[in-house]
């Protein structure tokens, strides 16, 4: 038996259509890196707290795209981006 854990809708649903957990993943983190930014008109937050938080999902959403590209030179797919 599997442990409930707190998925929204959406990501069940992407799941379900096949869509590869890192891809989920990667839109999740850039969706709260615009969270982060907030709504300075440089996107860059003045709280120091905050920043580091930015600072930290960017590595983190840096890291899902290394590893989405080392997987598919591993399965020797093309490199595909959702922008």
């Amino acid at each position: 038996m599997m442990t409930e854990l707190p998925i929204p809708p959406n990501t069940t649903k992407l799941l379900g259509l096949g869509v590869d957990i890192m891809d989920i993943l990667h839109g999740h983190l850039k969706n709260l890196l615009y969270e982060a930014q907030g709504d300075n008109e440089d996107g860059e937050p003045t709280d120091l707290y905050v920043r580091g938080v930015l600072d930290t999902l960017t590595e983190m959403y840096r890291l899902t795209y290394g590893l989405i590209f080392a997987k598919q030179d591993y399965m020797g797919l093309p490199h595909k981006t959702y922008e």
